[in-house]
């Protein structure tokens, strides 16, 4: 009821915009490698009178000489290893809106879409300023979470360290 702005009166079905924006505004300051992340709130909507979906977004991109879609990439499976998810695959697909077909992938897990990744199309950089190769991924916070494997356990260190090598010395 009291946007900030034009731009944030209306809900957002999509946080990729909001990344584009921000890594377009490093690209203008002449930022030369630059690797961001968000987590944004979308919004899915519903039938007419229901109110809609709302589910919390990862969003990671990046920009630069060091980055390619296997380095963002690389990034992502860090971060499930790290969650402790199993079994994730990378797919690729080419029917994705923003993204450059032949250089996206969708990440599932357990069967289930996860999330989306790869390299924005040249047009849709070009639309925000940006004039070299822009990669992005999409995670949603919720499916991951219940990707989740078994937890870790902690065990603990021993009470006395390993002895390697006894010396007697007489």
């Amino acid at each position: 009821s009291n946007p900030l702005g034009e731009e944030t009166s209306i809900m957002r079905t999509t946080a990729l915009p909001s990344m584009l924006e921000i890594l377009a505004l490093n690209y203008n300051r002449r930022n030369s490698d630059v690797k961001l992340f968000e987590i944004a709130k979308e919004y899915v909507p519903q039938a007419e009178n229901e109110l809609p979906i709302e589910r919390k977004m990862l969003m990671l991109g990046a920009f630069g000489s060091k980055t390619d879609f296997f380095s963002l990439k690389g990034s992502v499976e860090v971060l499930l290893d790290r969650l402790n998810i199993r079994g994730y695959e990378f797919e690729a697909v080419n029917d994705a809106s923003a993204y450059h077909p032949g250089r996206t992938a969708k990440i599932t897990a357990d069967g289930e879409q996860i999330g989306l990744i790869g390299e924005i199309h040249p047009n849709v950089a070009a639309n925000y300023g940006i004039d070299c190769r822009v990669y992005a991924a999409e995670l949603d916070v919720a499916k991951m979470f219940a990707a989740v494997g078994e937890e870790k356990t902690y065990t603990p260190l021993p009470k006395f360290p390993a002895v390697t090598r006894d010396l007697a010395i007489i």
